[in-house]
């Protein structure tokens, strides 16, 4: 990954790829499984340690609630 990419990613995003990575390797490696997720030109490509394909559906579908819940500006 160039400089100038990661730079513009930062810019856009608040983090580079690196960065995050940096933060999220501490979990991955504590982690009882992991799942990482990534999008290369539209392209998804996805790895996991361990665990079946019931237990990977499960924590995907956690992930997109989480995601769908922190997106909304629930009112009081």
């Amino acid at each position: 990954m160039s400089e100038f990419e990661e730079a513009k990613r930062k810019r856009e995003r608040g983090v580079s790829n690196s960065e995050f990575w940096e933060e999220a390797k501490e979990d991955v490696e504590k982690a009882d499984q992991a799942l990482v997720v990534t999008v290369k030109d539209g392209v998804s490509s996805f790895n996991h340690t361990g665990g079946g394909s019931l237990e990977v559906v499960g924590a995907l579908e956690h992930a997109k609630f989480v995601l769908i819940h922190n997106s909304i500006h629930w009112e009081d």
